[in-house]
């Protein structure tokens, strides 16, 4: 049933690949406010999501955004998904993703993938409550247009009648409305999140000197598109200018908006080591303090807690030892290896022998010569 349904994401995930290589769709929403309507907050996505979200008691909640749930199942299929790209991407080079998988160091990997999941979720959440806050819809007639648009070329690009994607669809178990329902919720996000972020970048107002100073700044790049009589000069591809210029600063803008309130957004992990997996992208400080409160609790029953904690504490040390070491740092350094050499050893002890595990105890070793069980 596993390799079953990768092989439907699998034929997803090619409409989604090339669905970026499309041209960007264009939405229509029904209602937008105001490019003059105020960011919003993380106070105001929560309040607005309370009044419309509802935590499903029969599904299983993997993370709440503010108040929001996002559930397992949508991060099972979001895993699969990325897990489905990188297996595409290994095979280019001869490689089985399941053996990347193995060991400690593939639940590493695994857990990595699953933040990105987890991510993916959280943006999509967070995009949708801008959207109901800033009464942005999408109109029917323009999804059912782009999916038309976007399907065609699909099909076309594989070389495939729809018949014939339905028959390979039944030979997996599955149906073409199905697979046309899910096609049409991606085109959907795409929609909205675009309209989002014309919503947040609001109006763009571009000066002459701001179009050269953009167009001598990437002019190399124009030049490898332009393909007009004469020498390249800014008359000749001004408007291509002043469309990538307007798109780089709504872009800019909305990147902004979404930090911001990312940052401000409360997020409540159901499982610790995906929770902190996600923090020490943007905060390993913290990452390491929630799994040593977890692992002083007791808590946490995966043995892998061990692992994922030793890989935090010598990535700060690494980020410490950049080869511009101050006074006092030498004394730091030593302290976050000989916490890591413990929590390696702990992590061999539940997880047993382990090529992963006992290379980076050993390396440890010669990098502490006390040799110590020094305690965390």
């Amino acid at each position: 049933m596993r390799n079953r349904s990768w092989l439907v994401i699998h034929l997803l995930m090619v409409l989604m690949l090339l669905l970026v290589g499309c041209s960007s769709p264009s939405p229509s929403p029904e209602s937008t406010s105001s490019s003059d309507t105020p960011l919003a907050s993380a106070e105001d996505a929560q309040a607005s999501a309370s009044n419309v979200n509802k935590i499903d008691p029969e599904r299983p909640v993997v993370v709440t955004v503010g108040g929001v749930p996002a559930y397992v199942d949508d991060f099972e299929n979001a895993k699969n998904s990325l897990l489905n790209q990188y297996a595409q991407t290994y095979a280019q080079f001869g490689m089985d993703l399941l053996t990347v998988l193995a060991g400690a160091d593939g639940r590493m990997f695994e857990l990595g993938i699953e933040a990105e999941a987890a991510l993916q979720l959280i943006q999509l959440i967070l995009t949708q409550d801008e959207a109901n806050r800033r009464n942005i819809t999408l109109n029917e007639s323009d999804v059912r247009a782009e999916f038309d648009r976007q399907y065609g070329e699909f099909l076309s690009s594989r070389g495939w009648t729809e018949a014939e994607l339905e028959q390979f669809l039944a030979d997996q178990g599955l149906d073409l409305v199905t697979f046309r329902a899910d096609v049409t919720r991606y085109i959907e996000h795409q929609l909205l999140a675009m309209a989002v972020q014309e919503a947040v970048a609001g109006a763009i107002d571009l000066t002459g000197d701001d179009v050269a100073a953009y167009f001598e700044e990437h002019k190399s790049e124009f030049a490898m598109t332009y393909t007009g009589p004469g020498d390249l000069d800014l008359s000749s591809v001004e408007s291509d200018v002043r469309d990538a210029l307007r798109e780089s600063i709504a872009r800019e803008r909305a990147e902004t908006w979404y930090e911001e309130l990312y940052n401000a957004t409360e997020l409540v992990f159901s499982d610790p080591l995906l929770g902190a997996m996600v923090i020490q992208m943007t905060d390993l400080d913290e990452a390491i303090a929630v799994l040593e409160a977890e692992r002083d609790a007791g808590s946490v029953e995966d043995a892998h807690l061990p692992f994922v904690l030793a890989t935090f504490y010598e990535q700060k040390a690494s980020t410490l030892d950049d080869g511009k070491v101050v006074e006092g740092d030498a004394e730091i350094i030593a302290a976050y290896r000989e916490k890591a050499l413990h929590a390696f050893r702990e992590a061999q002890a539940s997880l047993g022998n382990d090529p992963a595990i006992d290379s980076k105890i050993l390396e440890l070793e010669a990098l502490l010569p006390s040799n110590s069980e020094t305690a965390p």
